[in-house]
């Protein structure tokens, strides 16, 4: 794939290309370098669009394949089928067995959750694999999962009670790696049953394809549900990446080259994402504080306060950029690069590195307005923010929106934006049970004119899918006391706590559901602290991380244990 790249012949490369999509290689691979009808020559054509058809069923993309199968049916209409006997029935076989594995996936598609709001299976002594910034991956029905007591990762469907349709071991492929981390990795599965380990585990996750930390290195696996999608295509010996989870986020970048990742302090290692070959390794002058995709580049802001964009092919500096007193800040959201000052924030072009627009308005707080190409900049507590577009810089309202909290997310749903904050208690304490609540502020899309601004006690931060997931409702996970039992010799006992799932009307703010979304907790002592806690939605199912117990929740009568 790396030979595709270099060539730069216009007839070597559709050759190439074509090629590439005939090969073995793993369907997350030559996704994104199939072959067009007009690069494939009239002999390929069958061939050619019949692999494309099996590239978007293996990931699970029923659109696309379907797409690819009407197309199909087009080019055998005007092409002849294999004059070799051999070759006719290999192509019988292979379009059967596609044909079969559209027909599972088309009958395991997944009821939107609704008010019938109902647990559907449950994960042990597991937790979820997840790249928090990955928006799109986040809403498919196939999660990434790690068994903590087995040392597996597995890839399961969310709509499904089935057992897991890939397992691979969370370790590399070295023996002495595996007993390291059986030996080793008690620390942290002890660590996993407190307030000291997350909820989740980090990745990063580029189309269908996931680098995920292990032990000892890095492994790769592909994401595709289907055929020969899902397997684990490479692991390499690298720094020992798995404490902590945000420096994995903060240092880790992916784009179509492969995934770069903070090896050192100071230095970045970019891997193919074909056979996780070091494509390049570059020291930087300072230590790393955070890398961003950017155009298919590496934005790297490091502790000078300077941020150096290098291509992502090679590693080479294409842009080095410095702001008077500083760069304190670094943001990709999509094509735009963002990086703050001490006085406002800036957007620069990445090519050129000139200034396209600049604001000054005081305002520190920052996030992305998601499925659409604005953001809201907001105080440090929330009390006064504006939504801005990101192409120019402007207000999109006249108006500033009010009273929002410490912004988590904020996404335009149908005729809807949300922003959904987090409100401190009356201690001023975020994070804990005094009394802090999520509020999720519904604005029309062409007003800052607040049409209702429910709020739910909670401390568990709402996250984009929760705003995007389904067209109508807003699932919330509120934390607060349950009743207390009967009192016994005149004691009464404590309160026992219990995550509830919320559903919040997107058009009327109103909460229409309240689901106990897990066992009920012990009672809470000074040194006992609430287990980590996380939400994510996908349009079918809700799905609860409970210390190390995941639960799914939806529509369908379907049994609890995948």
């Amino acid at each position: 794939m790396r030979l595709l790249e270099a060539v730069a012949d216009p007839e070597q490369r559709r050759l190439l290309r074509v090629r590439l999509t005939l090969s073995d290689a793993a369907p997350e691979l030559v996704a994104s370098r199939l072959a067009t009808a007009d690069e494939t020559p009239p002999e390929s054509r069958r061939a050619v669009q019949l692999r494309r058809w099996e590239v978007a069923v293996a990931l699970g993309d029923l659109d696309q394949a379907a797409v690819e199968r009407d197309e199909w049916q087009r080019v055998t209409q005007s092409t002849d089928a294999p004059a070799d006997v051999q070759s006719k029935l290999d192509e019988e076989d292979l379009l059967e067995s596609i044909q079969i594995a559209a027909l599972k996936l088309e009958q395991s598609r997944g009821v939107p959750f609704s008010r019938e709001l109902a647990r559907q299976w449950e994960l042990s002594d597991s937790e979820l694999v997840i790249d928090q910034r990955n928006l799109p991956d986040l809403l498919r029905p196939w999660k990434l999962v790690r068994n903590r007591h087995a040392f597996t990762l597995a890839l399961h469907r969310c709509d499904s009670s089935g057992p897991a349709l890939t397992t691979t071991p969370d370790a590399l492929n070295d023996p002495r790696v595996q007993r390291q981390n059986i030996e080793l990795g008690r620390e942290r599965e002890l660590r996993a049953a407190t307030s000291e380990a997350p909820a989740v585990w980090s990745a990063a996750v580029h189309k269908r394809l996931a680098a995920v930390p292990v032990r000892g290195g890095l492994v790769c696996l592909g994401l595709g549900p289907e055929r020969d999608g899902g397997k684990r295509l490479w692991d390499i010996p690298t720094a020992d990446l798995m404490t902590p989870p945000d420096r994995f986020l903060r240092l880790s970048a992916c784009v179509d080259a492969g995934v770069a990742i903070g090896v050192e302090t100071d230095v970045v290692e970019m891997r193919d994402w074909t056979d996780g070959r070091a494509r390049w390794r570059r020291r930087f002058p300072a230590p790393l504080l955070a890398l961003q995709p950017i155009a298919g580049d590496v934005a790297v802001l490091t502790s000078d306060e300077t941020v150096r964009i290098v291509r992502g092919t090679d590693g080479a500096e294409a842009q080095a950029l410095t702001l008077d007193g500083g760069i304190k800040r670094l943001e990709t959201v999509g094509s735009h690069l963002l990086i703050w000052s001490a006085t406002g924030v800036h957007a620069i072009d990445p090519r050129t590195g000139a200034e396209l627009w600049s604001r000054h308005d005081a305002l520190p707080r920052f996030a992305p307005i998601a499925d659409s190409d604005w953001a809201v900049l907001t105080s440090e507590q929330g009390d006064t923010g504006i939504v801005i577009d990101l192409s120019d810089g402007a207000d999109v309202f006249p108006k500033r929106l009010d009273s929002l909290g410490i912004v988590t997310a904020a996404a335009v749903s149908g005729d809807r934006l949300l922003v959904a904050g987090l409100l401190p208690g009356e201690d001023g304490a975020i994070d804990d049970d005094q009394g802090t609540i999520v509020r999720v502020s519904i604005y029309p899309t062409n007003s800052a004119t607040r049409l209702a601004a429910p709020a739910v006690r909670s401390f568990v931060p709402i996250n984009e899918t929760q705003l995007v997931a389904s067209e109508r409702y807003v699932p919330v996970l509120r934390i607060g006391p349950s009743e207390p039992g009967q009192a016994t010799f005149g004691i009464r006992p404590r309160f026992v706590y219990e995550p509830r799932i919320v559903l919040i009307d997107k058009q009327t703010g109103e909460a229409l559901v309240d689901v106990v979304a897990a066992d009920q907790q012990p009672p809470r002592t000074e040194s006992d602290s609430y287990p980590e806690l996380r939400l994510l939605a996908t349009p079918t199912r809700v799905l609860v991380q409970v210390g190390n117990r995941v639960f799914a929740y939806g529509i369908s009568s379907l049994s609890r244990s995948p």
